[in-house]
């Protein structure tokens, strides 16, 4: 009897068995390659991770006034948390301390603010100084953007400063194409200080309202493929407006700029019914 019972107990564990596995597979050699694998992932990632911290390290050392705004940009607002994220992460920091970048700060921090102070004192930019101040507000808004000159402006200087700084450009555009230049750099450039970047659609089609004949013989000298995004400058958020469209047409019938106004309109018709 005993030996009926250890003669089931054997086929019943034989059938268990899994048919298709070879006697002498070994199971735990793979499962041990799996942990060397997910071993060997970990250490580059912290890798990444450790060269991360030492950039960012260098970086509130580089940019030390805006030591803690940097801090908080990278590891609050966008923190790593893959390798891939932590090597563009590495590689931001490296472009941010590239010497191109570092002069670029040097040179807004010292020079920036001092000009909008003058020009707002002595109520009044020249055509010089409307490039510089377009030069050095769309460096610093790119700088901006990566959490620097966190405590340049304070609000109210935003507005007394450099709107108002803006705004004079603006008014004297009818005097110098520059101003109009300076202007078409500001829209180019600025895009971390959104309401600003948003308030560039009414500023720089006033400013062309202002010159429509220096905006005109800017248009004339570009080249053919660019004619069409320059003719755009004389729009707002790319829809035609009507009060320029009219001075445009004028100037087509009755001035020495009728062919470059009719060339212009010509370009923003185009691009309207695109």
């Amino acid at each position: 009897m005993k030996q009926l019972i250890v003669l089931l107990i054997s086929i019943l564990i034989f059938s268990c068995a899994d048919p298709t596995k070879k006697p002498d597979e070994k199971p735990e050699t793979l499962h041990l390659e799996e942990i060397k694998e997910v071993r060997r992932q970990k250490e580059n990632f912290e890798q990444e991770k450790q060269e991360f911290q030492l950039q960012l390290i260098e970086a509130q050392r580089t940019f030390s006034s805006d030591s803690a705004s940097l801090a908080d940009f990278y590891l609050r607002t966008f923190p790593a948390e893959t390798k891939e994220d932590f090597e563009r992460q590495i590689n931001r920091l490296e472009n941010l301390m590239s010497t191109e970048r570092v002069g670029s700060y040097q040179l807004v921090s010292n020079e920036l603010k001092p000009l909008l102070i003058k020009v707002i004192e002595t109520k009044t930019i020249n055509p010089e100084e409307a490039i510089r101040l377009s030069k050095l507000y769309t460096l610093y808004d790119n700088l901006r953007s990566e959490s620097l000159f966190s405590g340049l402006f304070t609000m109210d200087e935003n507005y007394n400063l450099v709107w108002n700084s803006i705004q004079m450009i603006v008014k004297r555009t009818p005097e110098d194409t520059a101003y109009l230049r300076a202007l078409i750099e500001l829209n180019d450039g600025i895009s971390a200080n959104v309401e600003l970047s948003e308030e560039m659609q009414t500023f720089l089609p006033e400013g062309i309202t202002n010159n429509p004949e220096g905006f005109l013989t800017m248009f004339e000298i570009r080249p053919e493929q660019e004619k069409e995004r320059f003719a755009i400058y004389a729009t707002r958020w790319e829809d035609p407006i009507p009060e320029l469209m009219t001075v445009f047409d004028s100037l087509s019938k009755t001035s020495q700029y009728d062919l470059s106004a009719r060339a212009l309109i010509d370009k923003l018709t185009i691009a309207n019914n695109r």
